[in-house]
Protein backbone atom coordinates (compact mmCIF):
# COMPACT_ATOMS: atom_id res chain seq x y z
CA UNK A 1 0.00 0.00 0.00
CA UNK A 2 1.46 3.35 -1.07
CA UNK A 3 2.26 5.72 1.75
CA UNK A 4 0.71 9.17 1.93
CA UNK A 5 2.96 12.02 0.78
CA UNK A 6 4.62 13.88 3.63
CA UNK A 7 4.14 17.55 4.39
CA UNK A 8 7.65 18.35 3.18
CA UNK A 9 7.01 16.56 -0.12
CA UNK A 10 3.83 18.55 -0.69
CA UNK A 11 5.49 21.88 0.05
CA UNK A 12 8.31 21.09 -2.35
CA UNK A 13 6.05 20.16 -5.26
CA UNK A 14 3.33 22.74 -4.73
CA UNK A 15 2.75 25.29 -7.49
CA UNK A 16 1.79 28.87 -6.85
CA UNK A 17 -1.89 29.63 -7.60
CA UNK A 18 -3.26 32.67 -9.40
CA UNK A 19 -5.90 35.14 -8.26
CA UNK A 20 -8.41 33.53 -10.61
CA UNK A 21 -8.32 30.43 -8.41
CA UNK A 22 -9.50 32.30 -5.29
CA UNK A 23 -12.98 32.90 -3.91
CA UNK A 24 -14.09 34.79 -0.81
CA UNK A 25 -17.08 34.65 1.52
CA UNK A 26 -18.15 36.71 4.52
CA UNK A 27 -17.28 35.50 7.99
CA UNK A 28 -20.10 33.86 9.97
CA UNK A 29 -20.26 34.38 13.73
CA UNK A 30 -19.22 31.51 16.03
CA UNK A 31 -17.32 29.59 13.37
CA UNK A 32 -13.82 28.20 13.10
CA UNK A 33 -11.62 28.01 10.03
CA UNK A 34 -12.21 24.25 9.77
CA UNK A 35 -15.96 24.87 9.45
CA UNK A 36 -15.35 26.66 6.15
CA UNK A 37 -13.16 23.81 4.91
CA UNK A 38 -15.88 21.26 5.75
CA UNK A 39 -18.55 23.42 4.07
CA UNK A 40 -16.52 23.82 0.86
CA UNK A 41 -15.79 20.09 1.00
CA UNK A 42 -19.49 19.43 0.53
CA UNK A 43 -19.47 21.40 -2.75
CA UNK A 44 -16.21 20.20 -4.26
CA UNK A 45 -13.70 17.44 -3.67
CA UNK A 46 -11.74 18.39 -0.49
CA UNK A 47 -8.50 17.53 -2.30
CA UNK A 48 -9.17 20.49 -4.63
CA UNK A 49 -8.95 22.99 -1.74
CA UNK A 50 -5.40 24.44 -1.74
CA UNK A 51 -5.26 27.37 0.69
CA UNK A 52 -7.70 28.70 3.29
CA UNK A 53 -7.47 31.67 5.64
CA UNK A 54 -9.29 34.57 7.21
CA UNK A 55 -8.53 37.97 5.73
CA UNK A 56 -9.42 41.62 6.21
CA UNK A 57 -12.95 43.05 6.17
CA UNK A 58 -14.41 39.95 7.87
CA UNK A 59 -13.83 37.64 4.94
CA UNK A 60 -12.53 34.12 4.39
CA UNK A 61 -10.43 33.44 1.31
CA UNK A 62 -10.10 30.02 -0.34
CA UNK A 63 -7.72 29.09 -3.15
CA UNK A 64 -8.70 25.99 -5.12
CA UNK A 65 -6.62 23.90 -7.51
CA UNK A 66 -7.90 25.35 -10.82
CA UNK A 67 -9.70 28.38 -12.20
CA UNK A 68 -12.45 26.07 -13.52
CA UNK A 69 -13.28 24.88 -10.00
CA UNK A 70 -13.37 28.49 -8.79
CA UNK A 71 -15.76 29.29 -11.67
CA UNK A 72 -17.92 26.34 -10.65
CA UNK A 73 -18.17 27.62 -7.09
CA UNK A 74 -19.07 31.14 -8.26
CA UNK A 75 -21.42 30.37 -11.16
CA UNK A 76 -22.94 27.00 -10.31
CA UNK A 77 -23.05 26.76 -6.51
CA UNK A 78 -23.09 30.51 -5.86
CA UNK A 79 -23.67 30.06 -2.11
CA UNK A 80 -22.12 28.19 0.81
CA UNK A 81 -24.31 26.73 3.57
CA UNK A 82 -22.86 27.40 7.01
CA UNK A 83 -24.81 27.30 10.30
CA UNK A 84 -28.04 27.15 8.27
CA UNK A 85 -27.14 30.36 6.48
CA UNK A 86 -26.55 30.92 2.78
CA UNK A 87 -23.28 32.79 2.29
CA UNK A 88 -22.68 34.18 -1.25
CA UNK A 89 -19.47 33.02 -2.92
CA UNK A 90 -17.60 35.81 -4.72
CA UNK A 91 -14.38 35.96 -6.74
CA UNK A 92 -11.37 37.46 -5.01
CA UNK A 93 -10.89 39.88 -7.87
CA UNK A 94 -13.48 41.42 -10.16
CA UNK A 95 -13.60 39.41 -13.37
CA UNK A 96 -14.34 41.43 -16.45
CA UNK A 97 -16.57 39.78 -19.03
CA UNK A 98 -15.68 39.51 -22.70
CA UNK A 99 -18.39 40.99 -24.90
CA UNK A 100 -18.84 40.14 -28.57
CA UNK A 101 -20.34 42.81 -30.86
CA UNK A 102 -21.88 41.15 -33.93
CA UNK A 103 -23.15 42.60 -37.22
CA UNK A 104 -20.80 45.60 -36.94
CA UNK A 105 -20.24 47.29 -40.29
CA UNK A 106 -16.48 47.87 -40.83
CA UNK A 107 -17.04 51.57 -41.59
CA UNK A 108 -18.17 52.23 -37.99
CA UNK A 109 -15.22 53.54 -35.92
CA UNK A 110 -14.57 52.12 -32.45
CA UNK A 111 -15.18 55.48 -30.79
CA UNK A 112 -18.76 55.61 -32.13
CA UNK A 113 -19.54 52.36 -30.30
CA UNK A 114 -17.69 53.54 -27.19
CA UNK A 115 -19.71 56.77 -27.16
CA UNK A 116 -22.98 54.83 -27.41
CA UNK A 117 -21.97 52.57 -24.51
CA UNK A 118 -21.09 55.62 -22.44
CA UNK A 119 -24.61 56.96 -23.07
CA UNK A 120 -25.90 53.66 -21.67
CA UNK A 121 -23.73 54.12 -18.56
CA UNK A 122 -21.55 51.16 -19.52
CA UNK A 123 -17.83 51.63 -18.98
CA UNK A 124 -15.39 49.58 -21.01
CA UNK A 125 -12.57 47.85 -19.15
CA UNK A 126 -10.56 47.51 -22.37
CA UNK A 127 -10.37 48.94 -25.85
CA UNK A 128 -12.51 47.53 -28.66
CA UNK A 129 -10.71 45.27 -31.13
CA UNK A 130 -11.57 43.37 -34.30
CA UNK A 131 -12.12 39.59 -34.47
CA UNK A 132 -10.68 37.54 -37.30
CA UNK A 133 -12.98 35.66 -39.68
CA UNK A 134 -11.32 32.39 -38.73
CA UNK A 135 -10.00 31.43 -42.17
CA UNK A 136 -6.96 29.29 -41.49
CA UNK A 137 -5.72 28.79 -45.06
CA UNK A 138 -2.39 30.48 -45.91
CA UNK A 139 -2.80 33.96 -47.31
CA UNK A 140 -6.33 34.42 -45.90
CA UNK A 141 -5.83 34.40 -42.12
CA UNK A 142 -5.62 38.21 -42.03
CA UNK A 143 -9.27 38.65 -43.08
CA UNK A 144 -11.45 40.13 -40.33
CA UNK A 145 -15.11 39.45 -39.57
CA UNK A 146 -18.01 41.82 -38.86
CA UNK A 147 -17.50 41.17 -35.15
CA UNK A 148 -15.56 43.01 -32.47
CA UNK A 149 -14.75 42.42 -28.83
CA UNK A 150 -14.20 44.29 -25.57
CA UNK A 151 -14.28 43.70 -21.80
CA UNK A 152 -16.70 45.21 -19.29
CA UNK A 153 -17.32 44.70 -15.58
CA UNK A 154 -19.93 42.15 -14.41
CA UNK A 155 -22.00 44.99 -12.92
CA UNK A 156 -22.20 46.78 -16.28
CA UNK A 157 -22.93 43.51 -18.06
CA UNK A 158 -26.26 43.28 -16.23
CA UNK A 159 -27.35 46.49 -17.95
CA UNK A 160 -26.02 45.62 -21.41
CA UNK A 161 -28.90 45.37 -23.94
CA UNK A 162 -29.16 42.51 -26.44
CA UNK A 163 -28.79 44.95 -29.30
CA UNK A 164 -27.65 48.55 -29.73
CA UNK A 165 -28.71 51.03 -32.41
CA UNK A 166 -25.83 53.04 -33.84
CA UNK A 167 -26.20 56.15 -35.99
CA UNK A 168 -23.27 56.75 -38.31
CA UNK A 169 -22.86 58.49 -41.65
CA UNK A 170 -26.61 59.23 -41.87
CA UNK A 171 -27.38 55.52 -41.54
CA UNK A 172 -28.85 53.51 -38.69
CA UNK A 173 -27.18 50.21 -37.77
CA UNK A 174 -28.17 47.48 -35.29
CA UNK A 175 -25.31 45.87 -33.36
CA UNK A 176 -25.95 42.67 -31.38
CA UNK A 177 -24.16 41.84 -28.13
CA UNK A 178 -23.34 38.47 -26.57
CA UNK A 179 -20.74 36.82 -24.35
CA UNK A 180 -18.14 34.20 -25.20
CA UNK A 181 -20.03 31.60 -23.15
CA UNK A 182 -23.33 29.85 -23.78
CA UNK A 183 -26.22 31.88 -22.36
CA UNK A 184 -29.77 30.65 -21.89
CA UNK A 185 -32.27 33.14 -23.33
CA UNK A 186 -34.95 31.98 -20.86
CA UNK A 187 -33.28 32.19 -17.44
CA UNK A 188 -30.43 34.46 -18.70
CA UNK A 189 -27.83 32.28 -16.94
CA UNK A 190 -24.63 31.10 -18.56
CA UNK A 191 -23.36 27.59 -19.14
CA UNK A 192 -26.34 26.04 -20.96
CA UNK A 193 -28.77 26.65 -23.80
CA UNK A 194 -32.52 27.03 -23.52
CA UNK A 195 -33.45 23.43 -24.33
CA UNK A 196 -31.19 22.31 -21.44
CA UNK A 197 -32.48 24.92 -19.00
CA UNK A 198 -32.85 23.48 -15.47
CA UNK A 199 -35.26 26.26 -14.50
CA UNK A 200 -38.76 24.95 -13.74
CA UNK A 201 -40.26 27.83 -15.69
CA UNK A 202 -38.75 26.42 -18.91
CA UNK A 203 -41.39 23.69 -19.24
CA UNK A 204 -44.10 26.30 -18.73
CA UNK A 205 -42.48 28.60 -21.27
CA UNK A 206 -42.13 25.73 -23.70
CA UNK A 207 -45.79 24.71 -23.47
CA UNK A 208 -46.97 28.31 -23.78
CA UNK A 209 -44.88 29.05 -26.85
CA UNK A 210 -45.98 25.82 -28.48
CA UNK A 211 -49.62 26.71 -27.89
CA UNK A 212 -49.13 30.17 -29.36
CA UNK A 213 -46.95 29.22 -32.30
CA UNK A 214 -48.18 25.76 -33.21
CA UNK A 215 -51.93 25.94 -32.67
CA UNK A 216 -53.77 24.93 -35.83
CA UNK A 217 -55.77 27.52 -37.71
CA UNK A 218 -59.36 27.05 -36.54
CA UNK A 219 -62.02 28.97 -38.49
CA UNK A 220 -63.94 31.42 -36.36
CA UNK A 221 -67.53 30.64 -35.45
CA UNK A 222 -69.98 32.28 -37.81
CA UNK A 223 -73.41 33.25 -36.36
CA UNK A 224 -76.63 32.64 -38.22
CA UNK A 225 -76.74 36.32 -39.10
CA UNK A 226 -73.86 35.83 -41.47
CA UNK A 227 -75.91 33.58 -43.79
CA UNK A 228 -77.09 35.22 -46.97
CA UNK A 229 -80.70 35.06 -48.06
CA UNK A 230 -81.51 33.18 -51.24
CA UNK A 231 -81.67 35.20 -54.44
CA UNK A 232 -85.20 36.29 -55.40
CA UNK A 233 -87.02 34.24 -58.04
CA UNK A 234 -86.90 35.19 -61.70
CA UNK A 235 -90.64 34.65 -62.14
CA UNK A 236 -93.60 35.26 -59.88
CA UNK A 237 -94.84 31.70 -60.35
CA UNK A 238 -91.84 30.40 -58.39
CA UNK A 239 -92.16 32.87 -55.52
CA UNK A 240 -93.50 30.25 -53.13
CA UNK A 241 -90.48 28.07 -53.81
CA UNK A 242 -88.13 30.80 -52.60
CA UNK A 243 -89.37 30.47 -49.04
CA UNK A 244 -86.61 28.04 -48.47
CA UNK A 245 -86.05 27.22 -44.87
CA UNK A 246 -82.78 26.73 -43.06
CA UNK A 247 -82.39 25.17 -39.64
CA UNK A 248 -81.64 27.28 -36.59
CA UNK A 249 -79.30 26.14 -33.80
CA UNK A 250 -82.07 23.97 -32.35
CA UNK A 251 -82.90 22.27 -35.62
CA UNK A 252 -86.12 24.30 -36.20
CA UNK A 253 -86.66 25.45 -39.76
CA UNK A 254 -86.84 29.20 -40.27
CA UNK A 255 -88.71 30.87 -43.06
CA UNK A 256 -87.22 33.69 -45.09
CA UNK A 257 -89.04 36.36 -43.08
CA UNK A 258 -88.07 34.77 -39.76
CA UNK A 259 -84.50 34.55 -40.94
CA UNK A 260 -84.45 38.30 -41.59
CA UNK A 261 -85.45 38.96 -37.99
CA UNK A 262 -82.94 36.48 -36.66
CA UNK A 263 -80.19 38.05 -38.71
CA UNK A 264 -80.83 41.43 -37.09
CA UNK A 265 -80.71 39.91 -33.62
CA UNK A 266 -77.53 37.97 -34.29
CA UNK A 267 -75.67 41.01 -35.57
CA UNK A 268 -75.33 42.20 -31.97
CA UNK A 269 -73.97 38.91 -30.67
CA UNK A 270 -70.28 38.96 -29.68
CA UNK A 271 -68.43 36.12 -31.34
CA UNK A 272 -66.28 34.19 -28.91
CA UNK A 273 -62.87 34.03 -30.58
CA UNK A 274 -61.22 32.27 -27.64
CA UNK A 275 -62.18 28.87 -28.94
CA UNK A 276 -59.95 26.26 -27.36
CA UNK A 277 -57.28 25.16 -29.78
CA UNK A 278 -55.55 21.85 -29.49
CA UNK A 279 -51.77 22.27 -29.55
CA UNK A 280 -49.95 20.07 -31.94
CA UNK A 281 -46.47 18.70 -31.59
CA UNK A 282 -43.52 20.03 -33.51
CA UNK A 283 -43.51 18.22 -36.87
CA UNK A 284 -41.09 15.33 -36.92
CA UNK A 285 -38.14 15.88 -39.19
CA UNK A 286 -38.19 13.36 -42.00
CA UNK A 287 -34.43 12.84 -42.19
CA UNK A 288 -33.23 9.53 -43.53
CA UNK A 289 -30.28 7.85 -41.75
CA UNK A 290 -28.11 8.37 -44.83
CA UNK A 291 -28.90 12.10 -44.77
CA UNK A 292 -28.11 12.28 -41.06
CA UNK A 293 -24.73 10.72 -41.79
CA UNK A 294 -24.18 13.25 -44.59
CA UNK A 295 -25.05 16.16 -42.30
CA UNK A 296 -22.76 14.82 -39.58
CA UNK A 297 -19.90 14.52 -42.08
CA UNK A 298 -20.47 18.13 -43.18
CA UNK A 299 -20.37 19.37 -39.58
CA UNK A 300 -17.15 17.45 -38.87
CA UNK A 301 -15.27 17.98 -42.11
CA UNK A 302 -15.67 21.77 -42.24
CA UNK A 303 -15.15 22.40 -38.53
CA UNK A 304 -18.55 24.02 -38.14
CA UNK A 305 -19.66 25.27 -34.69
CA UNK A 306 -22.41 22.65 -34.07
CA UNK A 307 -22.44 18.90 -33.59
CA UNK A 308 -25.17 16.74 -35.09
CA UNK A 309 -27.05 16.57 -31.76
CA UNK A 310 -26.79 20.33 -31.28
CA UNK A 311 -28.03 20.85 -34.84
CA UNK A 312 -31.14 18.73 -34.22
CA UNK A 313 -31.78 20.55 -30.92
CA UNK A 314 -31.38 23.86 -32.73
CA UNK A 315 -33.99 22.97 -35.35
CA UNK A 316 -36.34 21.97 -32.56
CA UNK A 317 -35.72 25.13 -30.51
CA UNK A 318 -36.11 27.62 -33.38
CA UNK A 319 -39.29 26.10 -34.82
CA UNK A 320 -42.04 28.73 -34.91
CA UNK A 321 -39.89 31.35 -33.15
CA UNK A 322 -39.20 34.89 -34.32
CA UNK A 323 -36.10 35.52 -32.15
CA UNK A 324 -34.01 33.18 -34.29
CA UNK A 325 -30.88 35.31 -34.08
CA UNK A 326 -30.90 35.42 -30.28
CA UNK A 327 -31.36 31.64 -30.09
CA UNK A 328 -28.55 31.16 -32.61
CA UNK A 329 -26.19 33.28 -30.54
CA UNK A 330 -26.67 30.87 -27.62
CA UNK A 331 -25.19 28.13 -29.83
CA UNK A 332 -22.46 30.07 -31.64
CA UNK A 333 -21.25 33.62 -32.16
CA UNK A 334 -19.83 32.97 -35.63
CA UNK A 335 -23.00 33.77 -37.56
CA UNK A 336 -21.22 33.90 -40.92
CA UNK A 337 -19.88 30.37 -40.51
CA UNK A 338 -23.27 29.24 -39.22
CA UNK A 339 -25.11 30.55 -42.30
CA UNK A 340 -22.59 28.85 -44.56
CA UNK A 341 -23.13 25.62 -42.61
CA UNK A 342 -26.91 25.80 -43.20
CA UNK A 343 -26.44 26.38 -46.92
CA UNK A 344 -24.00 23.45 -47.17
CA UNK A 345 -26.50 21.18 -45.43
CA UNK A 346 -29.30 22.22 -47.81
CA UNK A 347 -27.17 21.30 -50.80
CA UNK A 348 -26.53 17.78 -49.45
CA UNK A 349 -30.05 16.69 -48.40
CA UNK A 350 -33.22 15.89 -50.33
CA UNK A 351 -35.85 16.12 -47.56
CA UNK A 352 -38.22 18.95 -48.53
CA UNK A 353 -39.37 19.32 -44.91
CA UNK A 354 -35.86 19.94 -43.61
CA UNK A 355 -34.89 22.17 -46.53
CA UNK A 356 -37.93 24.40 -46.01
CA UNK A 357 -37.24 24.72 -42.29
CA UNK A 358 -33.59 25.62 -42.82
CA UNK A 359 -34.50 28.12 -45.54
CA UNK A 360 -36.90 29.85 -43.13
CA UNK A 361 -34.11 30.06 -40.54
CA UNK A 362 -31.73 31.62 -43.07
CA UNK A 363 -34.33 34.21 -44.09
CA UNK A 364 -34.96 35.16 -40.45
CA UNK A 365 -31.23 35.50 -39.79
CA UNK A 366 -30.75 37.60 -42.94
CA UNK A 367 -33.64 39.84 -41.93
CA UNK A 368 -32.26 40.34 -38.40
CA UNK A 369 -28.76 41.02 -39.72
CA UNK A 370 -30.07 43.20 -42.56
CA UNK A 371 -28.12 41.11 -45.06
Amino acid sequence: MASKPSYSTITQTVSFPTKDQAVVIDVVDDTQIKDYAFAFGKLIDPTQIRFLSRMSNNRVCVFVSTKEIADELIEKHQCLMLNNKKIPIRPLITRNKRIIFSNVCPIIPHNVIEKKLTELNIKLASSISFIRAGIGEPGFSHILSFRRQAYISPEDFKHLPDRIQIEHDDTSYWIYTSTDTLTCFICKKEGHVANKCPDESYSIFRSQTMNMDLAPDVPEFQPIGSFKRPHPPTTESHESDTLKKIPDSKGTLLSDSELSETSTECSDIMVDKNISKKPKKIPMLNIQPTELDAIENILKSSDYPLSIDEFKNYLDETFGKENTLQITLTYTEDIDSFRKMLKDIISKISSRNVKNRINRIIKKLDFSLQV
